[in-house]
């Protein structure tokens, strides 16, 4: 088992890592400049859903449990994020 974080560690943006549950095994998931926050399982495991800054403003985006496969949603609502989270209902 693997869990989902976001950290904003050495002072950088938050960005997404995922470690095992016994907190070894760090694993920073996709580096970049942008504030990754809310990450999320899919129902099976396989991706997660986060809120990211990196398209220029707060969207929904997805990744797969490995780092792979980043997609950003151009029709995420703009206030998204405004309160801190985001409801995900998969």
């Amino acid at each position: 088992e693997r869990i989902v974080f976001a950290s904003n560690r050495g002072d950088a943006s938050y960005q997404l890592y995922t470690a095992t549950t016994d907190g070894r095994n760090l694993k920073l998931l996709r580096p970049n400049f942008s504030t990754s926050r809310s990450p999320r399982w899919s129902p099976d495991g396989t991706t997660i859903a986060f809120i990211s800054t990196e398209p220029g403003r707060n969207r929904i985006c997805t990744i797969q449990r490995n780092g792979t496969d980043f997609r950003s949603y151009n029709k995420t609502n703009p206030d998204l994020g405004s309160t801190g989270e985001a409801c995900l209902d998969w």
